[in-house]
């Protein structure tokens, strides 16, 4: 930050302050961890998650925790016709981008806007992406498309799905299925296909599914 002895230096420094002064000063984005989540506003408090490093007068080195975060909107992926939406709660990882300008008559009436005033790219201003960004907070996944919640889990591969619900499962290959019970035991389409039922008048039918 600029400091009164700046002023004394030369044009050329004191060009050179205003603009890092400026660029100090400009939000792009920061991860932020969630301290409150509002389902109803989705919204967020966050905190930011990376302290700002600051140079006193004596040239010393200071660290300062930015402000909490508040109202931040969320942005899931989503449309009109639908989308993708997951509970978040304290602890959980954003990454709080900052807008060009002042959002909040956009983010209260949608369209095109006016801004309520001059602000660019400013701490007022965020929105907020779910995601995991920390290597602590990254869940190990194999090569495959995963939507995972709790216990539950669908797992995409090439021709084949798995679906995971606590100790059970079905597996879904080239057709065939296979279920897994919570006790272990497995048994398959195929493995139901040469198996009869009695019907109530002694005849036989194939396999009820």
């Amino acid at each position: 930050m600029l400091r009164i002895s700046d002023w004394a230096s030369g044009d050329e420094q004191l060009n050179e302050k205003v603009i890092n002064e400026t660029l100090f000063r400009t939000r792009c984005c920061i991860p932020c961890i969630i301290q409150k989540y509002n389902p109803e506003e989705n919204t967020v408090e966050a905190q930011p998650a990376i302290r700002e490093r600051i140079v006193m007068e004596d040239n010393s080195i200071k660290y300062i925790q930015l402000p909490l975060l508040i109202n931040v909107p969320v942005m899931f992926p989503e449309t009109k016709l639908g989308g993708v939406k997951f509970p978040l709660s304290k602890g959980d990882e954003v990454l709080v981008v900052f807008s060009d300008l002042a959002i909040d008559n956009f983010w209260e009436k949608g369209t095109v806007q006016n801004p309520v005033e001059v602000r660019r790219h400013d701490l007022s201003d965020g929105m907020a992406i779910p995601c995991c960004i920390s290597k602590k907070s990254k869940t190990e996944y194999g090569n495959f498309l995963s939507l995972k919640w709790g216990r539950s889990q669908i797992r995409v591969f090439d021709g084949q799905i798995l679906i995971i619900v606590g100790d059970a499962s079905i597996q879904i290959v080239s057709g065939n299925i296979t279920f897994v019970d919570g006790n272990g035991h497995v048994w398959s389409v195929a493995d139901m296909d040469g198996h009869t039922h009695a019907g109530t008048h002694g005849e036989t039918s194939g396999p009820h599914y």
